[in-house]
């Protein structure tokens, strides 16, 4: 292939070569099918990484293909589950410093007769405890426990049962303190006009039975009320843009204000 001028023919030697040592490649991908997110997902990456091995080897070297694409295809295999088997990707440096404990913590129990602490590591790998606790806080962002797992083993309560959710009495609450000092501004007859309209949902016609007064006394109360609201609300400075965005008190005619519920 190295001494092939004709692009057909190398390209036909490039997929001898690959098929005659695919087996190789398989037989690596092999050693790793439980480490990483499939046993399919390793198999191409080993492929894939055969394919580069053929194209960078250097036949004057020497050296037979099969002892350079071993090494080659396992290290591709590593950096796959370096870089791509991780649920939260930590930086670098961490996942670097996180294999160099792996290998290190054997050799340095047997040495000590004891399980290796975080300070034991640091003056080991010469570095500091908090990078030691980081990278080894590291294994949990591979493979974070699903919120549908169990909290405890008593029972059957999951994580995703005990997060919040958002509260919408908050909005409510600052709407209520907004308005309560505008309302203040109103006559007591004609808070409770609104609040008989609002509240227990009257018609103007109920109201007006109510009060003691036309439908049309009724209707003129409740619109002198909101506009005189929609002022307040507009002249404070903290509601201006509350107001703005979520469109509270519309200048637009309101429907229980309309032709057909005043003639309700």
């Amino acid at each position: 292939m190295a001494a092939t001028t004709d692009p057909a023919a190398c390209t036909a030697l490039r997929d001898r070569l690959v098929a005659v040592h695919l087996g190789l490649a398989y037989g690596i991908a092999a050693r790793y099918h439980r480490s990483g997110p499939g046993s399919e997902d390793i198999r191409q990456v080993a492929a894939l990484a055969l394919v580069e091995a053929v194209g960078r080897f250097d036949p004057g070297r020497g050296t037979v293909f099969s002892a350079f694409a071993a090494p080659t295809i396992s290290g591709t295999i590593k950096r796959h589950f370096r870089d791509h088997s991780w649920m939260v990707n930590p930086p670098r440096p961490v996942k670097d410093l996180r294999l160099r404990i792996r290998a290190s913590t054997d050799p340095l129990a047997q040495r000590l007769r004891r399980v290796p602490t975080v300070v034991d590591l640091a003056d080991h790998l010469v570095c500091s405890p908090q990078e030691i606790s980081e990278a080894l806080r590291a294994d949990e962002a591979a493979r974070p426990l699903s919120l549908d797992a169990p909290v405890r083993a008593t029972d059957d309560t999951t994580m995703a049962a005990m997060l919040g959710s958002p509260d919408s009495a908050y909005t409510h609450l600052e709407d209520v303190e907004m308005l309560r000092p505008v309302l203040g501004g109103l006559s007591e007859r004609a808070r409770r006009v609104l609040a008989m309209r609002f509240a227990d949902d009257l018609t103007q016609s109920e109201i007006a039975k109510r009060v003691g007064c036309s439908q049309m006394h009724i209707y003129r109360i409740l619109r002198a009320s909101l506009d005189q609201l929609r002022r307040g609300m507009r002249d404070r400075p903290a509601a201006r843009t509350v107001a703005a965005g979520s469109g509270a008190l519309p200048r637009q005619p309101d429907p229980f204000l309309s032709t057909s519920a005043r003639q309700r």
